[in-house]
């Protein structure tokens, strides 16, 4: 298992590398602020709305992409902003420009943790509230070419920004310098599974972001994880579109 995980050779990975109340302040603060970030935008609509009325017309796809882009600057824009306190830069927080073969070797990494996630039996209950309120079951009510392209800015865009930033350049990158990097990668993949709220997903999400964590680890570049974050949730979508268009 070590020897899997060998070669973690950017900074952030060092033994101790950012002071541990540093990384609570940054991701606390940082956690807050994704949370809060929806009640700002919802007054920004609404004083948007005053001015322009037409804002509160807007398609639902689209107030729900918007939502998801300002969330994700505000997130990523605080901790780039706090890692200060680490003390790291934007460089050591995971944000260095990739090479091309960094893609390809995380291409390969997401197709085998994706294939072995998908692998995994899942149990659904359609009258679970979980299942409810589960992106796959609001995608499926969408339609058109507009709604899928709010719908992937959304979830191929701003969401893989956002939980790469918080769940592999802080949660693991933390654990990493204090516990075996095949541990960290465990138990921050084990919270981004849990952090989804869909009981029924918590093996196939814990494998995936085993995946993503092991893309980041050997790479050293956040934009690794993040592209292939993004592919794997352009293609869950637009295969939902496929089955939503093809039942009607």
């Amino acid at each position: 298992m070590a020897a899997v995980w060998a070669h973690g050779l950017a900074p952030q990975f060092a033994p101790q590398a950012w002071r541990l109340g540093g990384f609570f302040g940054v991701a606390l603060i940082t956690y807050a602020v994704f949370l809060w970030s929806p009640w700002l935008a919802g007054i920004i609509v609404v004083i948007a709305d005053a001015i322009v009325p037409a804002v509160s017309q807007l398609p639902e796809s689209t107030l729900v992409m918007l939502l998801a882009l300002f969330r994700a600057l505000a997130t990523v824009g605080t901790a780039l902003w706090l890692c200060q306190l680490l003390p790291a830069t934007a460089t050591s927080l995971g944000f260095v420009k990739p090479r091309l073969s960094q893609f390809w070797y995380a291409a390969a990494a997401w197709l085998l943790t994706f294939s072995a996630a998908w692998a995994v039996p899942v149990r659904v209950d359609s009258s679970d509230p979980a299942y409810q309120a589960s992106a796959g079951v609001f995608y499926s009510h969408h339609s058109g070419a507009f709604d899928y392209f709010s719908d992937i800015i959304d979830t191929a865009v701003a969401t893989p920004l956002v939980e790469e930033t918080m769940f592999r350049g802080l949660l693991f990158a933390a654990l990493a310098q204090w516990l075996p990097a095949w541990l960290a990668a465990l138990a921050s993949s084990l919270v981004f599974a849990l952090w989804h709220q869909e009981p029924y997903r918590i093996l196939p999400l814990t494998i995936m972001g085993l995946g993503f964590a092991y893309i980041y680890y050997r790479s050293g570049t956040l934009w690794a994880p993040i592209a292939a974050h993004a592919f794997n949730n352009w293609l869950i979508v637009s295969a939902t579109y496929l089955a939503s268009s093809l039942g009607r």
